[in-house]
């Protein structure tokens, strides 16, 4: 009689044993294009780096933004449009709450082509350095001249997402 509730124990954890485990399956990887379109984009730090005649300087753009440029943000839509907010303090009291442009990615998804009335209504490619779901960093790299009075300007931007 004692065999068969030690049969059972041994039956019920061979079974609990070999259950399946689907915590083990990695969830899948969102796409640029989701990480991109499902959050708010705050810009969190603007750095400007020069370099003329082999001497580079760089600056913290992001030092000299007014509070009321600090809590503007960028929604970017899956349908390739975008709105730029003036968040809760707007600079200009008479100035629109958004404005519109849009935005995609070159062909292997390097670059964030973006165009909207700020960027003068031209389309900009800027380097696309990282995207991930908390983080943008784009990069913006001018070269004017050759060498050896070549100069670079690159200005970088990093983004939170909230």
């Amino acid at each position: 009689m004692k065999r068969l509730p030690i049969a059972v124990l041994a039956l019920a954890c061979a079974f609990t044993g070999c259950k399946k485990d689907n915590e083990d399956t990695p969830a899948p990887a969102q796409s640029k294009t989701d990480m991109l379109t499902s959050k708010r984009w705050r810009v969190i730090a603007d750095v400007s780096t020069e370099t003329i005649n082999g001497k580079t300087t760089s600056y913290d753009e992001f030092a000299d933004y007014e509070a009321c440029e600090k809590d503007n943000f960028t929604k970017f839509s899956p349908d390739k449009t975008l709105k730029v907010d003036e968040g809760t303090l707007k600079c200009d009291p008479s100035a629109d709450q958004q404005s519109s442009g849009t935005w995609d990615f070159n062909s292997d998804q390097s670059k964030l082509l973006l165009a909207s009335p700020d960027l003068g209504g031209l389309t900009v490619p800027f380097e696309l350095v990282e995207l991930n779901s908390t983080t943008i960093k784009l990069r913006l790299t001018q070269t004017f001249g050759t060498d050896p009075n070549k100069e670079t300007y690159t200005e970088t931007y990093t983004f939170s997402a909230f």
